[in-house]
């Protein structure tokens, strides 16, 4: 069965170098992503591309992959918890294709093409990618756009990055196939949870977000990439805060809860508790857009009024505690 890979890009959009690591300039990357949204604390999706060279011979097969890991910008979030999760096996996945998996844990669409080394017509093979959320980790599965075949790649996620270890691909000795080509296109994913992956939370001065991926390659070789990708800085055109919470709120005596609160935009938030009109505890918390868990702390039995404001909105609700 023919074996493939891919790369689960990241974002970002201009290009700038990073030292190489063992031996350097064997491969010539070029490579584009962006996030779907400029909003800062938001749901966004991605668009990702990226072409390798050999640096020698352009028309060359490039140097296989052996491992690419992903880095979201700092205060960016991953969260498989968020959304449908697929659970097929490797074996159900390769029989029955995407439909193996559960409805909305599907993520993003891609295409890769591989270079195997051998003569054409067989030098180059096409493979459609379907890729899904599952439990701390992302499922790619391909299929090879000649005969059908499929193989499942597994990624590991954590809080801001992706790894992907790549295996051996079909190709001319001694090294085998490699990546030549991919492109990527991922939705905004939500769900009850709220979003499978969020931007920060702020915008830095210099307007874009910058995003490392790093390829490590069979022959040693180590490529760092930075991309940029544009945001919203604070000042702009800010969306209108609306908050939303049930106005009654319940909690255990003694144990710490938590409030969920849907909000329109990313903001500061300022949370009070307060009984008998004095403020018994005020805390100030960041807010994505979209739903957010506000920790609450442990309170004696009782009823409680419980106020949050952000972005000149205030809501209110009564914690009953018991």
């Amino acid at each position: 069965m023919r074996r493939t890979t891919t790369a689960l890009g990241v974002l970002g959009v201009a290009l700038a170098a990073a030292p190489g690591a063992a031996q350097a300039n064997h491969v010539r990357i070029q490579y584009g992503d962006t996030f779907t949204t400029r909003t800062p604390g938001a749901a966004t999706g991605r668009n990702f591309s990226v072409d390798f060279f050999n640096s020698q011979d352009p028309n060359a097969k490039p140097a296989p992959l052996a491992h690419a890991r992903y880095e979201m910008p700092p205060g960016s979030r991953f969260d498989t918890e968020a959304i449908p999760q697929c659970t097929a096996t490797d074996a159900q996945l390769i029989g029955q294709g995407p439909s193996a998996c559960e409805e909305g844990s599907q993520i993003g669409l891609g295409t890769v093409l591989l270079d195997s080394g051998f003569p054409e017509p067989n030098r180059t093979l096409t493979e459609d990618f379907t890729v899904f959320n599952a439990k701390d980790a992302v499922i790619a599965l391909s299929q090879d756009r000649g005969n059908g075949a499929r193989v499942v790649l597994r990624g590991r996620v954590s809080e801001r990055a992706i790894d992907l270890d790549v295996p051996p691909l079909p190709g001319t000795p001694p090294e085998g196939g490699a990546n030549r080509s991919e492109r990527f296109a991922y939705a905004p994913a939500t769900g009850a949870g709220g979003a499978f992956l969020t931007t920060p939370a702020d915008c830095p001065a210099s307007g874009a977000w910058v995003l490392t991926t790093i390829w490590t390659f069979r022959d040693g070789e180590q490529v760092t990439r930075e991309s940029r990708t544009p945001c919203d800085a604070p000042g702009g055109a800010a969306a209108a805060q609306r908050l939303t919470f049930f106005r009654r709120q319940r909690a255990r005596a003694g144990r710490g809860g938590a409030l969920r609160v849907r909000a329109a935009a990313a903001s500061r938030a300022t949370v009070r508790i307060s009984r008998g009109g004095q403020v018994l505890r005020s805390q100030s918390v960041r807010l994505r857009a979209g739903l957010n868990r506000v920790a609450l702390p442990a309170l004696a039995r009782g009823r409680y009024r419980l106020t949050v404001e952000s972005g000149g909105v205030t809501r209110a609700a009564t914690l009953t505690v018991r």
